[in-house]
């Protein structure tokens, strides 16, 4: 799985109105207004009419523009809303609004947004402590809440033994980058208070706290590639048995496709994109149901990566969706050379 630590409140971003007479200022600030408010008890149909208006007159700063596609979203209107997330990006490409705008708009039509992919700043080579300089000396463990036991010194082992099977131009592009390898008993202990454990994960029947990781994009350096070693109990804090060493191993091969398509952007590469597009217009719908959690690119995409790179391309489940996505698999064989 892979997210972004970017993220902007309701009424977290300044909204100023400005070029306008007194008389029209004072109007657009009480349409604005009323648009926020109704966007607060989430009225989004209201929302989206008031906070538009603002747009068509000109007025409207990023902001404005990034309400209006969350209204639409609220309204389960996604072509609205993800033409105006097109729009904020065209016209705000520096905005910090507008690197939200993209992330938001790849969940909708990762293929139209990868259009804008040029408004996310590079990666930046960073220098690391002494002693830190190698992507394996940058393992994090985060200490347990709740009671739990913390972090095995043997997953600890686990993941390190997969960070040694990374083909050798990709373990340097992630010791350049900065990236770091975070291990948290759970996701709940990373970030106690965690409001979305029990929210279900895209394509899967599991829920946020029990999936076994997490890779973050950041922008001052390489991602942050993370993994959990137990899953909940729903409903609780209370945490299972720790996935089994396989389990643990494989999705520690999965996160560090996650961080090296994060480095070269590679599922939002059109071709890429448009060669999954094929692959999923080929499958049959007992295909597509047993891998409806690689119709998303990006994981489809960070799956083959994370086997091609780290030498897992013989695990079975790894196997099956390299079979289901051929042209995605080419591809990327290519890009990677790795054949």
């Amino acid at each position: 799985m892979n997210k972004t630590t970017f993220r902007l409140s309701c009424f977290g971003a300044l909204i100023v109105i400005l070029m306008a007479p007194a008389s029209a200022q004072a109007q657009a600030n009480s349409t604005l207004q009323e648009g926020l408010a109704a966007y607060n008890r989430r009225d989004y149909r209201t929302a989206a009419e008031k906070l538009s208006t603002v747009i068509a007159k000109g007025t409207a700063q990023p902001s404005v523009y990034l309400y209006v596609a969350y209204a639409y979203n609220g309204c389960g209107d996604q072509k609205r809303a993800l033409n105006t997330y097109c729009q904020l990006m065209s016209k705000y490409p520096t905005s910090p609004e507008a690197q939200l705008a993209f992330h938001q708009a790849v969940r909708i039509d990762s293929l139209t947004a990868s259009k804008y992919a040029s408004i996310l700043p590079q990666a930046k080579k960073v220098v690391s402590p002494a002693g830190k300089e190698n992507f394996i000396d940058r393992i994090i463990l985060i200490p347990p809440q709740y009671g739990h036991s913390p972090v095995s010194a043997h997953t600890v082992e686990i993941v390190k033994r997969a960070i040694r099977k990374i083909r050798a131009p990709y373990y340097k592009m992630l010791s350049e980058s900065g990236a770091t390898f975070t291990i948290a008993p759970n996701s709940m202990d990373r970030w106690p208070g965690h409001k979305e454990l029990e929210a279900k994960v895209d394509g899967s029947e599991l829920v946020i706290g029990e999936v076994g990781g997490q890779t973050y994009h950041r922008d001052n350096g390489g991602p942050d590639i993370g993994l959990f070693e137990r899953p909940m109990v729903r409903g609780t804090t209370q945490l299972k048995e720790p996935f089994s060493d396989i389990a643990i191993y494989n999705c520690a091969i999965h996160e560090m496709g996650h961080g090296i398509d994060d480095l070269m952007r590679l599922s939002l590469n059109p071709a890429f994109l448009l060669r999954h597009k094929d692959d999923i217009a080929a499958m049959s719908e007992e295909t597509q149901s047993a891998n409806r959690y690689y119709l998303k690119p990006m994981e489809a995409c960070s799956d083959i990566t994370g086997a091609l790179i780290g030498d897992n391309t013989n695990v079975e489940e790894c196997k099956q969706v390299m079979q289901a996505f051929p042209k995605s698999t080419q591809w990327l064989r290519s890009k990677l050379g790795i054949w």
